[in-house]
């Protein structure tokens, strides 16, 4: 029990002693362990007297017999960091994410309470509160339909006392709270699981006590939009260590994004880049814990059964750094989180490598007119600095008998369609777009059904969108592509065409505007079904233009080839192996595209394969009997390609007769000039027919 001075200090006081406790009592623990111990064993509850003249801490302590985990120092705060002036400095590629707070208050409301009544606005600040709610809802009706986080909605109580704690609910944030809902229902805005951020200011001199609102810039996005997002900056509460409940919502979405990425092993490589910005009146332990929680709740969340805390605290060890800077002067305490690569420091967002990509050009581009050489290559291309990579010069070209094949692509757009959405509503087609959209399903849906006669692929249909977003997630099914997917299924029931069993490819594309439209392109498709497929043995398939993913189209060839492969290799004794190339340029993923292939091929595999084991050995044949080279690719006219093929061993490709008969014949004229040049046009041709 103490008099006077703020729970948040006395708490801190009482931490301090119990971790110096442990220290001394574990003296083997790291220090990350120290903290494990104190915030899954300690529990805290503060009280005060009727006056609020003292201020009381309790603990309990529970579940003593479990010791913490080895999680490493760098996953957890570390209580004794050094002091704020030996904290290094905020990297240079960071610094620039904190110089500019992104919630400011857009718009506010302030009024007095009666004095000696529990919670009475004053008549005058009663009517303004209404004009104040007729202002913010409409914005908060929209974000609704759109499926976008509500807002930033904070309640202030200021009044006389000694005790501040940021972050506590007081009886006027509930009257408060009461009546902002209660305006919301009259315009049939339901806010019951929205989540306010409550503040609470002190004053020493005898004042009114007030109440205040204040409403914070907010992006106009949604949890799927978090979900897929690599990287935020959020900033803490002005001289308080605590986050908006908003900053709150979206580092939770970022962490469930994250922990599904990793739970499905689409997260290899990565980990949960998280630095903590601090000012000099901020206290590291806090913001740390404060964002730490907040992580180690949305994993745990995320993963099954009994074990998932655990589990959710293995993976925060592993897979979370977390790091404490020191901020300027001039900037507010923030905390930076991002989704990044092994050994990087932030995915700083792609605009800004793309300004960097410029800037490097420009500069490349001016040295070389200094140089009388203007026509020099640029260094880096806008996606290569997004992805971060650059081509590999330690990668060979790519072998003259499959470089033809990687020239022109044979995915040609032959037809398409787009049209807009009207704004504010989930999917409607502006008018005029929906006539020519049935006009255009019509049409293609007559090759489809003509395909379906002779057994043939279907098609190589792609269904795209376009909208304001920070990340796309290539190939994955959004809600707009999901609506137009049922008017194509829809239009192609009513011809009898059944499309049950159809895989469209989702094509996200990230728009500047706020502008949303949806588009079906369809695509050059061989005139070629499953059987035939079953017993090629080469196939070239290209990556989409700009995206690290292969049409569905694509994948359901190189599947039935991979599947034709497993069934002939018990008569082929071995000698034969499935040999994928690919073709990797400074402007993709070619380790993504790879584990995609990769598992097209395993997956084939294994339903070709009898018996509970047919994975394993699956896996087996594919370490076997699977070759998987990366090569580099062609300057200028290449795509991006992927290149399969059953060969011998020792063969690079099953290059088709026709291609070499090509060859063949190339050679003969190329040494026919040559002798004749040599005065003996009688040489014999150096390869047969």
């Amino acid at each position: 029990m103490a008099r006077g001075g703020s729970a948040e200090l006395q708490r801190s006081r009482v931490t301090a002693e119990i971790r110096a406790a442990v220290q001394a009592a574990r003296p083997q623990y790291l220090a990350a362990q120290v903290e494990e111990l104190i915030a899954r064993h300690v529990v805290m509850g503060v009280t005060r007297t009727t006056n609020r003249s003292r201020v009381g801490l309790f603990l309990t302590l529970v579940g003593l017999e479990v010791e913490p985990d080895s999680v490493p120092d760098h996953a957890v705060a570390v209580a004794k960091q050094a002091e704020y002036g030996k904290l290094p400095s905020l990297p240079k590629e960071l610094s620039g994410r904190v110089k500019k707070i992104t919630d400011a208050e857009t718009h506010s409301w302030k009024a007095n309470l009666e004095a000696g009544k529990p919670f009475s606005i004053v008549e005058d600040d009663r009517k303004s509160l209404n004009e104040f709610m007729k202002k913010i809802l409409p914005d908060i009706a929209d974000r609704a339909r759109n499926n976008q986080q509500l807002g930033d909605i904070r309640l202030h109580v200021k009044r006389t006392t000694r005790v501040i704690d940021a972050g506590v609910r007081l009886p006027e944030h509930d009257e408060l709270e009461k009546l902002v809902k209660q305006a919301a229902l009259e315009q049939s805005i339901d806010l019951s699981k929205f989540r306010f951020t409550y503040r609470s200011h002190s004053f020493s001199e005898d004042i009114h006590s007030s109440v205040e609102i204040t409403v914070h810039r907010t992006p106009r996005l949604g949890k799927s939009d978090y979900l897929g997002e690599t990287s935020l900056t959020e900033f803490f509460l002005p001289r308080f260590s605590v986050l908006s409940e908003a900053a709150r919502e979206r580092i939770t979405w970022l962490s469930t994004g994250f922990i599904a990425q990793y739970k499905t092993g689409r997260g290899e490589n990565k980990v949960l880049s998280i630095a903590v910005a601090q000012t000099r009146s901020s206290g590291p332990d806090l913001l740390v814990k404060e964002v730490r929680d907040l992580v180690l709740a949305a994993f745990t969340k995320q993963l099954p059964g009994p074990e998932a805390a655990r589990q959710a605290r293995r993976i925060l060890g592993e897979s979370v750094h977390i790091k404490t800077y020191r901020g300027n002067r001039e900037w507010f305490a923030a905390v930076l989180v991002d989704v990044v690569g092994t050994g990087e420091v932030s995915s700083v967002r792609r605009e800004e490598w793309e300004e960097q990509a410029r800037s490097t050009r420009m500069a490349s581009r001016a040295a070389s007119a200094l140089a009388g050489n203007e026509s020099a290559p640029d260094p880096v291309s806008n996606h290569a600095a997004a992805a971060g990579q650059t081509e590999d010069p330690g990668l060979t070209w790519l072998p003259r008998e499959l470089s033809g094949r990687a020239r022109k692509r044979t995915d040609a757009e032959i037809e398409s369609w787009k049209g807009g959405l009207e704004a504010g509503v989930s999917f409607v087609i502006v008018e005029g777009a929906r006539e020519s959209l049935n006009k255009f399903i019509k049409k293609f849906l007559d090759d489809i059904a003509d395909r379906a006669r002779n057994n043939q692929q279907l098609g190589d249909i792609r269904l795209h969108v376009t909208k304001r977003i920070y990340r796309v997630d290539y190939g994955d099914r959004g809600p707009e592509h999901e609506v137009l997917e049922e008017l194509v299924r829809q239009e192609a029931l009513k011809r009898s065409i059944d499309l049950s069993e159809f895989r469209f490819t989702y094509v996200t594309h990230r728009s500047n505007s706020s502008d949303r439209s949806v588009g079906i392109t369809v695509h050059e498709t061989p005139e070629r079904g499953k059987s035939h497929y079953l017993e090629e043995t080469s196939l070239t398939e290209f990556l989409l233009r700009g995206f690290d993913v292969l049409s569905e189209a694509a994948r359901e060839r190189i599947t039935w080839l991979s599947m034709g492969f497993i069934r002939r290799r018990e008569h082929e004794d071995g000698n034969k192996i499935l040999s994928i190339a690919m073709t990797r340029s400074p402007n993709n993923d070619a380790d993504l595209v790879m584990r995609v292939v990769r598992d097209l091929v395993v997956a084939a595999f294994a339903e070709q394969l009898p018996g509970p084991e047919a994975e394993r050995e699956a896996h087996a044949i594919l370490r076997k009997s699977v070759r998987i080279t990366l090569y580099r690719a062609g300057q200028g006219e290449y795509s991006t390609a992927v290149l399969v093929d059953v060969v011998g061993k020792g063969e690079v490709s099953s290059v088709r007769r026709e291609e070499r008969a090509e060859q063949a014949l190339s050679t003969r004229m190329a040494s026919r000039a040559a002798s004749a040049l040599a005065g003996n046009e009688s040489a014999p041709d150096p390869v047969s027919n």
